[in-house]
């Protein structure tokens, strides 16, 4: 008798937690203008990590500063023209027509300086995005490029790698099988060598599985602060259910034939013993006998293929 416990047990690596890891790409083909820091260097919320200078970006705000700065001298000659031919219309010195187009000509001002503005305002949104600071506390975990260095806009072609690493996970792959049995927020232990288990729990698992793949990331959440250390490898062990008080075999102890489920037993008198049994409670390695054996009788494990019902066995002590 014992107890019965179904685990999955497998190897896994600490990582840091999605949420805590920023990877900076070119927002367009651009040159690096500035990359302050090193790979190792600390970085605090609001630190540059990189400003990117983009031809077409400095084109545009330049372009634009100068559209909007004749635009607004525009408005300003046609607001002066205006009010002085409203102010001659006044004395009947000009004709009704000369004072609407001088109106027409201010609304058409007062327009191209709003079209142009916004068309800055736009390349100033652009230009904003050329400059990345740190949204979180970490340390600078990889640095791909340079000052000077050209970049694209491609998954292919970080630029640097931002990490908090007092946010961590553990990356667990998980064969499909097992993976079905699996849900959030199931408890796990996390242990490295040497060191003794954490526990934590699964935070999440692949939404969908690509058929020809045959395991897939699961990711397991520290209920606490962590002594692991980032890319530790470590062993985790899932336990499903737990079944105490049973009647327990060795897995390799069952055979079958036909619909006839049973074990071979070495009685007292040397001989071995066909017993069909029932089972219930099944693991990878133990099976749990719900009828037709009793505790203490003992089941022959090895030698299968040469033993049968009535053979003459030698029991060893």
């Amino acid at each position: 008798m014992g107890t019965m416990v179904d685990r999955i047990t497998a190897s896994g690596t600490v990582v840091v937690s999605r949420a805590a890891e920023l990877i900076v790409y070119a927002p367009e083909s651009a040159q690096i203008a500035e990359i302050p820091k090193q790979e190792g260097d600390r970085v605090d919320v609001g630190d540059l990590l990189v400003r990117f200078d983009i031809a077409s970006v400095t084109l545009a705000v330049t372009t634009g500063e100068l559209a909007v700065s004749q635009a607004s001298a525009r408005v300003e000659a046609a607001k002066a023209e205006l009010d002085k031919i409203a102010a001659l219309s006044e004395r009947g010195m000009v004709a009704r027509v000369k004072l609407d187009a001088a109106r027409a000509d201010h609304i058409d001002a007062q327009a191209t300086l709003g079209r142009v503005t916004g068309e800055l305002n736009a390349a100033k949104a652009r230009e904003a995005q050329s400059e990345i600071r740190a949204k979180f506390a970490g340390v600078v975990a990889r640095r791909w490029h340079g000052p000077g260095d050209l970049v694209i806009p491609a998954d292919t072609d970080p630029v640097i790698r931002i990490v908090d690493e007092t946010r961590l996970q553990v990356l667990l792959p998980i064969s499909k099988t097992d993976l079905a049995r699996l849900k959030p927020g199931l408890p796990v232990t996390v242990a490295a060598p040497g060191l003794p288990g954490e526990p934590a729990t699964i935070a999440s698992m692949p939404a969908v599985l690509e058929p020809d793949v045959r395991t897939a990331d699961v990711r397991l959440s520290f209920a606490g602060p962590t002594a692991l250390k980032r890319e530790a490898v470590v062993d985790v062990e899932i336990v499903l259910e737990a079944r105490p008080g049973v009647l327990i075999v060795p897995r390799r102890a069952l055979q079958r034939e036909e619909d006839v489920t049973y074990v071979m037993v070495a009685g007292d008198d040397n001989l071995a013993h066909r017993k069909p049994v029932q089972v219930g409670f099944t693991t990878r390695d133990e099976i749990q006998i719900v009828s037709g054996l009793t505790a203490g009788e003992r089941v022959i494990t090895s030698g299968l293929d040469q033993v049968s019902d009535g053979a003459a066995i030698i029991v060893g002590k």
